[in-house]
């Protein structure tokens, strides 16, 4: 099994390189296929806050209800709800490859920096939600 991947190259062309690849659980939804719904999702309660959100036990329980009917579940947005998903097998990489897998993964960990650099310009201009 291969996947496609592309990145843009230090001379700011774009790369499509093929690898091998393998499923695992998805880490998003930890093989569950479904993850909280955005609203909530990147939101820690305080004990207290949590008891005043989620007033009845239903609302408690379906908070950690995690079996992909829970009231606030939704559909897995990193693996689609297929539970798995591909990555690259690192250790069948051919040689030839090397070179561009490492390019391919330090863009992937460029791209992750500034996602992380946005949410956290969002929350701080949301008054920190």
């Amino acid at each position: 099994m291969t996947m496609k991947v592309t990145y843009e190259n230090d001379e700011g062309d774009e790369v499509e390189l093929e690898l091998p690849s393998k499923m695992e659980v998805c880490w998003d939804c930890e093989g569950f296929g479904t993850v909280l719904t955005e609203g909530i999702r990147e939101h820690c309660y305080t004990m207290e806050e949590f008891m005043e959100s989620f007033d009845d036990e239903d609302d408690r329980e379906a908070y950690f209800n995690r079996s992909g009917n829970g009231r606030y579940d939704v559909q897995c947005p990193t693996c689609s709800g297929a539970n798995v998903m591909p990555v690259v097998d690192e250790a069948l990489i051919p040689e030839k490859d090397k070179a561009a897998y490492a390019e391919w993964q330090k863009s992937e960990e460029q791209k992750a920096q500034w996602d992380a650099e946005d949410r956290a310009t969002m929350r701080m201009e949301n008054g920190g939600y």
